[in-house]
């Protein structure tokens, strides 16, 4: 039986899957996140007698040992209760909530003994550094991937100077995405923050460019763009027919309903990918790809914590559920057969225990976003 602690938030439904498959097989998970900290939640770190350890009300077994950490992601501090805490204080309980966040996650790797020996998917060093797109960019090119020439800038005269020098269209990225992926613009509507195709940069305030830095790009033409999620160096991609979609022309994130089929990118091409892997210190990554009409791939990005039982739901032939659990539980995808797997996504969304949880968290969802005075968005 392997423990597996899984570090992600309340309302993550990948969580619910993987975890559900993994105690049927008799295996034993934890989750840990921070959204019942400090008020419904108390942690507690000790340092004695040369060992570290670590207590919450989830983890309450300072002598267990786990064999596996999945870093799914960080979820925020619970601020809504704070109404203890004087105004005046509130900007200072915020800075200590981050701090210890930062400190917990790299003392669970590095420190605590119940954790610092399991094998981490991703480890919190690694996994952090490779969200910064400066890195992955270089890294992608240096491992043999086409990139898009990339500036990153907040600097009106560097901006209009890429441009200028460019030809065609130009998109512009966002670096990060607001508090819940949403952007609220008025009690009403949640818009979210997708690549656009930039206006004429005399219609933008340098003031606006100045305000937040951002990622600028030459917009290239595509035949259709690929997602691959690479498991311990095991490819799983989806051929996205974006083209075919007014609203995911540009992103297709905008319109998640567009075709979909599974696919296999060029060897060489997935070559490459496992080189960046190997780079970045990662056993799971999902990689994003624009397929020009002149066949060649183009890279935008890896995210070291992507979505990705989405393609499973859409191609049902691609058996992302079942191998990455069969990676927490041993360690690698030794032995693993991509034909034979175990559990499938559409069997597993229908246990008894999985439809009741999805639905308890859905629930849970819908009434921190209403307290938020948030609007959901599918």
């Amino acid at each position: 039986m392997a423990n597996i602690l899984v570090l992600t938030d309340q309302d993550d439904l990948h969580f619910v899957l993987v975890a559900a498959v993994l105690r049927r097989r008799g295996h034993h998970v934890t989750r840990l996140g921070l959204g019942a900290f400090p008020w419904r939640d108390d942690h507690s770190y000790l340092i004695r007698h040369g060992k570290s350890t670590f207590r919450s009300l989830t983890i309450h077994d300072t002598g267990l040992k786990f064999d596996t950490v999945w870093f799914r992601r960080i979820e925020k501090t619970d601020e809504t209760r704070g109404s203890s805490i004087d105004e005046s204080d509130r900007e200072f309980a915020r800075a200590t909530y981050a701090t210890y966040a930062n400190w917990l996650h790299n003392g669970l790797e590095r420190v605590v003994e119940s954790t610092k020996s399991a094998m981490w998917i991703n480890p919190w060093n690694d996994g952090h550094s490779a969200e910064n797109k400066f890195l992955q960019l270089q890294v992608a090119q240096e491992c043999g991937l086409t990139i898009p020439d990339t500036l990153i800038s907040n600097d009106p005269v560097a901006i209009k100077k890429f441009i200028s020098e460019g030809s065609g269209k130009f998109i512009c990225k966002p670096l990060a995405m607001p508090d819940d992926d949403a952007w609220s613009e008025s009690k009403t509507t949640i818009s979210l923050l997708y690549t656009a195709v930039l206006p004429d940069l005399s219609s933008i305030p340098d003031a606006s460019l100045r305000s937040v830095p951002a990622i600028y790009q030459p917009y290239i033409d595509k035949e259709y763009e690929v997602r691959s999620t690479f498991i311990d160096g095991t490819e799983f991609s989806v051929r996205i027919e974006s083209q075919e979609s007014r609203n995911a022309k540009i992103d297709w994130r905008a319109d998640q309903r567009c075709k979909m089929r599974a696919y296999s990118l060029p060897t060489q091409v997935a070559d490459m990918c496992r080189h960046v892997m190997r780079r970045l210190n990662l056993r799971f990554g999902c990689f994003d790809f624009v397929r020009r009409p002149d066949g060649r791939y183009v890279f935008l990005e890896v995210n070291e914590a992507g979505q990705f039982l989405f393609q499973e739901r859409i191609c049902p032939d691609l058996p992302l559920l079942d191998a990455i659990c069969h990676l927490f539980a041993h360690g690698s995808l030794a032995g693993w057969r991509f034909d034979q797997p175990e559990a499938r996504y559409e069997d597993v969304v229908e246990w008894p225990e999985v439809k009741t949880e999805i639905h308890e968290k859905l629930q849970g969802a819908r009434e921190r976003a209403l307290a938020k005075g948030q609007i959901l968005y599918r």
